[in-house]
């Protein structure tokens, strides 16, 4: 509910007078100082005027004048100030007491003269705080005139003729009214709404009803003034739950005073909807819903945190579980199989001695150079070529004898393997570094049948060379041009018979 000020004038029946006040004196001088020319003052020690009001502030408004005293006010029968209105200059429409730290709430605001009977103390208006001081709560105001079907008259309408040909119509709301003058006669208003303002006229001729809502307590007020007041503010209540509500008016007033009339306006109507209570609410909505998003992201990090670890340890774990694997793996590798190197051919078949060559005391190299001048191994035992390295032993040794010189040929020369292209003669190295090379006339081989090749040169058969008595093996020739396989292991080791001539 909003902030809202309410504000009942000193003629208002919403404040109740006791004995003792005059309701503005007009022999008073200055009584058009005050607010709209009216005030309510008392000489009459004691004498007190009463408010009851939903709020949570109150202002009280008089005058101080030089022939004014003390005064108190009590709040609910308990709280008490004393004020003083005297002034030596005279001050109008000045505020008298005030109190803005109300709980929201129904109070009781009791205003009373002091105890020197020659004292005066005046009542302007009160205005007071309706709502729970929220200002941002917005409120819808409806008019419900006494001629809309919001009303209802007991015990007829009869009892409650039109004032339409009253002369004093025009000065209420659209210029209609209720007015009666039966003893409990009754008007009924249902209306929607958090508070309710009823507005009728006080006058010489009326009296006193009493008020309700719903089944709430009953609250007597007197319509009784001086002079005709149209539009004044009967009475007013706030406070009120949201929904519908039923407002009963009854005169009270006795039927045989002809002057005993109330009459009925209009009413004034506020709903509220309040922003606090709806914040409050939706705070309370969001409430879980911040609490479970908070919740989520704590459990979210949580369980990354723990992932994290979780990798981290099982990276950890594999990698010393890749090392033990690596070590048991290298641990339980078996030794590599010994390499078997064949024997030699010319020793498995007798032709040569185990051991190192021996030839003049000079060992065959183990390589031989191609024509591409690569160094190339001889895929074997190193042989020279039979009768090479003694023929070139003899001509750079000259204290050979003649038994140490090389003997004939054999007549029949060895066959080497079939191959289908024929070999280019090859120049051999000598094997003690000479460059001396046989003789280019000297035909080493012959191109004879499809079956191989020869060798016609006499100093390879020369039979004092027994230590390279062994066939003469293709392998044996250096890099060889040739379009079939070489020769496999059995081929390289099956012992050769001197080939006969085609």
């Amino acid at each position: 509910m909003p902030t809202y000020n309410v504000t009942a004038q000193d003629v208002s029946p919403l404040i109740a007078y006791s004995a003792g006040w005059v309701d503005s004196n007009h022999g008073d001088a200055l009584w058009a100082n005050y607010s709209g020319g009216t005030f309510h003052a008392t000489q009459s020690p004691g004498a007190s005027a009463e408010i009851t009001f939903f709020g949570t502030a109150y202002w009280v408004f008089g005058a101080k004048r030089g022939n004014h005293g003390s005064f108190t006010v009590t709040l609910n029968n308990t709280d008490q100030f004393t004020g003083s209105g005297f002034s030596a200059n005279d001050e109008f429409q000045t505020l008298l007491h005030s109190n803005t730290t109300l709980p929201i709430g129904t109070h009781v605001l009791t205003i009373a003269n002091g105890n020197d009977p020659t004292k005066f103390v005046d009542i302007d208006w009160i205005t007071f705080t309706g709502g729970d001081g929220n200002p941002s709560s917005a409120g819808v105001t409806t008019t419900l005139d006494d001629a809309t079907s919001n009303f209802t008259y007991l015990p007829s309408t009869d009892a409650w003729p039109s004032q339409t040909n009253n002369g004093l119509a025009p000065q209420y709301f659209n210029s209609t009214l209720h007015a009666t003058n039966e003893h409990d006669a009754q008007a009924l208003v249902s209306f929607e709404g958090d508070a309710i303002y009823l507005y009728g006229a006080t006058s010489g001729n009326h009296g006193t009803f009493s008020v309700q809502i719903d089944d709430g307590p009953i609250y007597n007020l007197n319509g009784s003034a001086p002079a005709f007041r149209p539009r004044t503010l009967l009475w007013y209540q706030g406070g009120l739950k949201p929904g519908a509500h039923n407002l009963t008016m009854t005169n009270t007033g006795t039927s045989l005073l002809a002057n005993n009339y109330m009459d009925v306006d209009y009413v004034v109507t506020e709903s509220f909807a309040s922003p606090p209570a709806t914040s409050s609410q939706g705070s309370k909505a969001k409430t879980p819903i911040i609490a479970g998003v908070v919740s989520g992201v704590g459990i979210l990090l949580i369980w990354i945190i723990a992932g994290l670890i979780f990798w981290s340890k099982r990276k950890k774990r594999r990698s010393r579980f890749a090392m033990e694997e690596g070590r048991a793996f290298h641990s339980n590798v078996p030794p590599p199989d010994p390499v078997i190197i064949p024997p030699d051919p010319a020793v498995v078949d007798g032709s040569c001695p185990p051991g190192p060559l021996r030839s003049n005391s000079t060992p065959t190299p183990n390589f031989a150079i191609g024509r591409d001048g690569k160094r190339r191994p001889d895929m074997g035992r190193a042989l020279t070529t039979p009768g090479t390295f003694n023929e070139v032993a003899s001509s750079h040794n000259p204290t050979l004898s003649d038994d140490e010189a090389p003997g004939p040929l054999p007549s029949t020369p060895p066959t080497l393997p079939a191959a289908k292209k024929v070999r280019k003669p090859l120049q051999l190295h000598s094997p003690l570094g000479s460059t001396d090379q046989p003789s280019p006339t000297t035909p080493l081989l012959n191109q004879g049948s499809n079956t191989g090749q020869s060798i016609t040169s006499p100093i390879l058969n020369s039979p004092s060379n027994s230590q390279l008595g062994a066939p003469i093996r293709e392998q044996d020739w250096g890099p060889v041009e040739m379009a079939t396989l070489p020769p496999d292991y059995q081929q390289a080791t099956e012992r050769r018979n001197p080939a006969v001539n085609h």
